[in-house]
């Protein structure tokens, strides 16, 4: 883990270097360049649709954006004692814990002709057996009902001299909601639309992808597999992600518009599956990232006032009365943005995270990395942050998943942001 600190540190520039994905590319002629982490080649001459889907992959990868704290969280997770699916946990499961689930099968209906099925709880699918069901041909849909964080940005560009395309207006929104999805390898069904397997995108975070047509612009991208070993804060988890973008090019000229869900799913950790240390608490170190900004241009343009921030974070999870306690954020650096915030009272019933109190919110300030949308002569390095502005985040949400309750999600959102705690139990 330690090792790959370098690979980490690069991968957290794909915040300012991607942001084609939110606002389209950078062009040339009819041609887009996908902008990349500074280590990759340009991708040239692609054509409109499958660069605009590429791009997508690339800031739908803002989820990952852990890769900027990893190495942070990677040696918190070493000192102590955690951070590998390996790692043999001391005391024996027990199933005397009130706060986690019940123990659930595959249970399954027949509705149309097709095969249904509840998601089982994690002592009866690990996420091997998950990864299998959903890559399985042969094998039913698996229903979830999670909560997602949403953003949707609107982007306008002029061509400056025949030169770079620069930001001339722009705008953001932020959200989140509850969302019923249905899961195989042939289709993905979410808020009542069908979405047919199209392809697979090799060496992408999200490498499933099921769309509506073969332009690409309203998607569902699920990725049942890891693709990294550094991936042990997600070991538990599949992230899946719906996009839907558009995008006017002319020779002077573009527009854009992607909105996105954001989510992850997996096995919820059972009651038979859990062990309790003695003084039952569970501690967790993990990462908190937040997005946020306005999405209006900033730097004559170059940059939009959008972004993403990120700290390591370690929580402790009372087994007896399900209450969450973390000690207030706060972090600084150009490699991850500024950002501090403090947590409302949570608490898990069910293996689910839920608000204590529906009314109080998360609360914080930020300067993000702001989104590069355009390179070559001019561009600012990587890395320049946001003027501080302060959020909120009102809904909140998220689980405990894998065998032993091994991974904590929290995911939220506000009007001026959304924000997404993983964290690996020590």
């Amino acid at each position: 883990m330690v090792g790959g600190s370098t690979a980490f540190y690069d991968r957290s520039l794909f915040a300012t270097r991607n942001a084609a994905l939110c606002f389209g590319c950078a062009c040339k002629g009819a041609a887009f360049f996908a902008i990349l982490q500074p280590d990759a080649p340009v991708r040239r001459a692609l054509r409109f649709a499958e660069s605009i889907a590429q791009e997508i992959l690339k800031v739908i990868d803002d989820m990952k954006l852990r890769y900027a704290v990893a190495p942070m969280v990677g040696l918190a997770l070493v000192a102590c004692g955690g951070g590998s699916a390996s790692t043999p946990v001391a005391e024996p499961p027990v199933a005397t814990v009130s706060i986690f689930s019940d123990p659930v099968d595959v249970k399954c209906d027949t509705f149309n002709g097709e095969k249904i099925c509840d998601a089982p709880t994690s002592s009866k699918m690990d996420k091997a057996k998950l990864q299998a069901f959903l890559t399985d041909p042969t094998a039913s849909s698996l229903k979830f009902k999670e909560f997602g964080y949403e953003f949707a940005y609107d982007n306008a560009r002029a061509r400056q001299s025949n030169g770079p395309f620069l930001a001339v207006s722009g705008q953001a929104a932020y959200g989140g909601s509850g969302q019923e999805l249905n899961a195989s390898t042939a289709v993905v069904r979410f808020t009542g639309t069908t979405y047919p397997f199209l392809k697979i995108y090799p060496g992408t975070t999200y490498s499933r992808g099921y769309c509506l047509s073969q332009k690409q612009d309203d998607c569902m991208f699920v990725n049942p597999v890891n693709i990294s070993s550094d991936d042990a804060l997600y070991a538990d988890l599949v992230p899946v992600v719906y996009t839907q973008r558009a995008a006017v090019l002319t020779t002077d000229s573009l527009t854009s518009h992607i909105k996105t869900w954001n989510s992850y799913f997996g096995a919820v950790s059972d009651r038979t599956d859990v062990a309790v240390p003695g003084g039952g608490i569970i501690k967790y170190v993990g990462t908190v990232w937040f997005r946020g900004g306005d999405g209006s241009p900033v730097n004559g343009g170059i940059t939009i006032n959008a972004g993403i921030a990120a700290c390591p974070i370690e929580l402790s999870l009372n087994a007896s009365t399900g209450k969450i306690s973390a000690a207030d954020i706060a972090c600084a650096g150009n490699a991850t943005g500024d950002l501090s915030i403090s947590l409302p009272a949570l608490m898990v019933a069910k293996s689910k995270v839920q608000q204590i109190n529906p009314t109080d919110s998360a609360t914080g300030s930020t300067k993000v990395i702001l989104e590069i949308v355009t390179s070559g002569s001019g561009a600012p390095p990587p890395n320049v942050l946001s003027e501080t502005f302060k959020f909120e985040i009102s809904k909140i949400a998220g689980g405990l998943y894998g065998s032993n309750a091994r991974t904590l999600l929290v995911m939220g959102s506000g009007s001026q942001g959304v924000m997404s705690i993983v964290a690996r139990r020590q």
